[in-house]
């Protein structure tokens, strides 16, 4: 059942009554005499509420019932009757039989002394034939349930008012190892009086541990890992969306992305929380700052003790994360991300170069990469060193009102990075500033909406058959649907919260982009720490590689003469 209330509501009497039916009908064509398991039907009445791993189950084992009772004359151990060898012979005989077919009930035959196991077609109107049964009890000396209805059938079939029947109980073994079966003496029910219009009635509604006719219960909760117990219901919440909505759903694929959030500010806090809650398990934070006591309403992630341990923000983001979700693998790495326009003095050009070695590194184990930072020049490493290794690239960036939300392009798809849009290089832009321009001045709820749509554009990608060589889309090129189980893939996500809208938009790859045209690849490619060094100390230096300088040389040279009477009507 799905809900507690049906599990409650069904009618357990009609249940067991429609399943015994099925039983004599299998009794009364004889189809239980080639098939002898249709003897053994039962019904499992279940609910289980998944989030608390509480388990309400019924057993319902129909036994019919006929006119008269069913009596056992006699019960006696069979080595009390029979030797030890034919007991032997009869256990093995009974493991041959059973061991790839299913045969619950048979016939015993005893040739020259020595018992053989035979199906129940066998029979032969001998008035002194042994049956066998596999009994389920665990009763001492008390018949399990399916007996009755086998019974029946000899009753039915057979027309046996008396039979002689052994019971190999499942759980009883002898100090050998070897089980101890039981040879019954039974006067049978009559049901001579049944047919299929007027089938006999049937009792088998099992009660409770405590002998009440109520279901049983079972709280494995307190039994499991509390770790195992969280993982299991976050996993729950997404593989529900995969049953009731989408069932194309790849959560395995994206809860084993490994993902890289640079700046574990307020946007690096809400995009690990989003990723959480698509079940991501790997989550690396990369950042050089401090939590401040202005940090925790905004930054998720951070507390005020954290604020008050002077707590770098990388390793904070880190724990925060498994102290949510203990089953993730989040790590931090407190480290600068070197900047153009930000010079290296000759001394501390080693670090920085073990610092350029160190997030290549991280970006090539990642399979996505998040840009968080605050501020340009920030982003243009990571940018670069994206573009070389071909990752998934997330961009995310804010302003007073308004947002960007961009996925980096690569040459498959011709789409444009982050810095395709500009003519000048990235220079510092941090130093000097007054105490308001050092802060983020963004209204609050923003960075929910660009670090959440960030994550939901990843995990689109993610659907998408090509992948990060994805190609844009917009909400008209393909009537909102989009190519993916998820939707479109578009390029940008342009957010105005004053108007509380988002516009898609589309830019295309630049032949002198500072950070993934050509040149700028090549020149990094043939001497990356010398190159990076050198723009670190002198930005102008990717104007020169990329081209930009000599586009602007060329455009100071062009004379533009305009004829005022085109513009008379203006």
């Amino acid at each position: 059942m799905n809900k507690m209330e049906s599990f409650k509501e069904a009618d357990k009497k009609a249940l067991l009554a429609s399943t015994a039916q099925q039983i004599w009908a299998s009794v009364y064509s004889g189809e239980a005499i080639d098939k002898p398991s249709l003897l053994n039907r039962f019904l499992l009445l279940t609910f289980a509420d998944l989030k608390k791993y509480h388990y309400y189950y019924w057993f319902l084992f129909p036994a019919l019932t006929g006119t008269g009772l069913t009596t056992v004359n006699e019960s006696k151990r069979l080595d009390n009757i029979w030797s030890q060898e034919q007991v032997n012979g009869l256990n093995q005989s009974v493991d041959d039989a059973t061991r790839d077919t299913e045969l619950p009930f048979f016939i015993v035959h005893l040739e020259d002394g020595k018992p053989r196991v035979a199906p129940l077609s066998t029979y032969d109107n001998n008035p002194d034939t042994i049956f066998g049964f596999m009994d389920p009890g665990n009763t001492e000396g008390v018949p399990g349930w399916p007996l009755r209805n086998f019974l029946m059938l000899l009753n039915v079939k057979f027309g046996l008012k008396k039979a002689k029947v052994i019971s190999f109980k499942y759980n009883r073994k002898d100090a050998a190892g070897s089980t101890t079966p039981l040879l019954l003496d039974l006067t049978l029910s009559d049901f001579s009086s049944f047919n299929l219009d007027n089938p006999p009635s049937a009792v088998g509604l099992e009660k409770n541990h405590q002998g009440k006719l109520i279901p049983k219960f079972l709280n494995l909760a307190s039994t499991m890992d509390t770790k195992q117990l969280m993982e299991n219901a976050v996993d729950l919440n997404l593989k529900l969306m995969r049953w009731r909505v989408l069932p194309s759903l790849d959560l395995e694929r994206v809860a084993s992305t490994k993902c890289l959030i640079l700046g574990a500010g307020t946007l690096g806090c809400n995009l690990a929380r989003a990723l959480m809650s698509w079940g991501v398990r790997n989550l690396t934070f990369v950042d050089s700052g401090k939590v401040s006591f202005s940090n925790p309403v905004r930054q998720t992630l951070y507390t005020f003790q954290d604020a008050v341990d002077g707590n770098y923000k990388a390793t904070a983001a880190a724990a925060a994360c498994k102290a949510i979700f203990p089953s993730i693998n989040a790590t931090g790495h407190v480290m600068i991300i070197p900047m153009p326009g930000h010079p290296v003095q000759e001394k501390h050009e080693e670090e920085h170069k073990q610092i350029l070695e160190k997030l290549t590194d991280l970006i090539k184990e990642h399979d996505v990469v998040f840009l968080g930072l605050d501020s340009r020049e920030a982003r243009w490493l990571p940018s670069l060193l994206c573009a070389v290794n071909k990752k998934i690239t997330m961009n995310v960036a804010l302003g007073f009102d308004t947002y960007v939300v961009m996925r980096h392009g690569v040459p498959e798809n011709k789409l444009g990075c982050y810095f395709c849009n500009d003519v000048m290089a990235p220079r510092d832009s941090l130093t000097d500033r007054t105490l308001d321009q050092q802060c983020t001045v963004t209204r609050p709820g923003l960075s929910f909406l660009a670090s959440s749509q960030a994550v939901e554009l990843m995990v689109a990608l993610l659907h998408h058959p090509d992948g990060v060589a994805a190609p844009a889309e917009s909400r008209g090129e393909v009537g909102g649907k989009g190519s993916t189980e998820l939707g479109v893939c578009p390029h940008q996500i342009r957010g105005f919260l004053t108007s509380f809208d988002a516009v898609l938009m589309t830019g295309v790859q630049y032949t002198c982009c500072v950070a993934c045209s050509d040149p700028i690849l090549e020149a990094y490619k043939a001497d990356p720490w010398g190159f990076v060094l050198s723009v670190l100390n002198r930005p102008d230096t990717l104007e020169d590689v990329s081209g930009i300088t000599k586009m602007k040389e060329g455009d100071a040279d062009v004379d533009v003469e305009w004829d005022c009477e085109e513009f008379s009507d203006i």
